[in-house]
């Protein structure tokens, strides 16, 4: 039934896009916390954890990504992953990227 609802979330633009003070609108279809659950899962069945990297999931999908922090109460992305799929060992998950790519220094 009805209309999906919707995310509406204002960040800083960032420099590179709006200069100091401005900011930037996202507005998606907001998912359930089911489907934001399955969606997760989906990703790690397909062995690309790395999707779910804050960095990543934002440029990915904009959806996935605000209902990640709509339905943990607004937890930065790697808690918001911890709490809603707590069964990942995404410690492990993420450890396991960041030495294959190397160092960022």
């Amino acid at each position: 039934g009805g209309r999906p609802s919707k995310i509406r979330a204002t960040f800083p633009a960032g420099m590179a896009t709006g200069g100091r003070g401005a900011t930037h609108d996202d507005v998606v279809d907001a998912l359930t916390v089911e489907e934001t659950v399955a969606a997760v899962r989906a990703v790690l069945a397909d062995g690309d954890a790395d999707m779910l990297r804050p960095e990543n999931c934002c440029r990915c999908s904009t959806r996935v990504y605000w209902s990640l922090v709509r339905h943990s109460g607004g937890l930065a992305l790697p808690a918001a992953l911890a709490q809603l799929v707590p069964e990942a060992d995404w410690a492990t998950l993420f450890a396991a990227r960041r030495k294959r790519g190397g160092r960022r220094d």
